[in-house]
């Protein structure tokens, strides 16, 4: 049931119903009573969740297919960084270093790739 896979993902999210309800736009309660089976999905909260997360539609309402849709590596660390961003704080150390990593200059990637090619090299 519908109601069951959206529970799945948002398990496979780790996220709460607070903070899954507030990345599709509706209120925490929204969210437990679709967790219930038998409570009617709106098409609304499908189409918010299928676009949100990526998820395959299909596999949402029916069960059939991959959970997620295909993408590309690069759009997946597109949504890795979005996220990170969008959720960060001074504490975050994966938001610092993404944000770090986006003040290097083209001579600290060169250093970068020098030293991952000689540890490369030695193995």
């Amino acid at each position: 049931m519908i109601n069951s896979r959206i529970k799945e993902l948002r398990g496979f999210l780790d996220l709460t119903q607070e903070e899954f309800g507030n990345e599709i736009s509706v209120t925490k309660m929204t969210i437990i009573r679709v967790e219930k089976d038998g409570n009617v999905v709106t098409d609304k909260v499908v189409n918010a969740i299928a676009n949100q997360f990526n998820v395959n539609e299909c596999w949402l309402r029916t069960g059939e297919g991959e959970m997620f849709n295909d993408t590309s590596a690069e759009d997946e660390l597109a949504m890795m960084i979005a996220k990170l961003i969008k959720n960060s704080d001074d504490s975050n150390f994966e938001a610092r270093f993404v944000k770090a990593v986006m003040k290097l200059s083209q001579a600290d990637w060169d250093r970068i790739k020098q030293f991952v090619d000689d540890v490369s090299n030695e193995e």
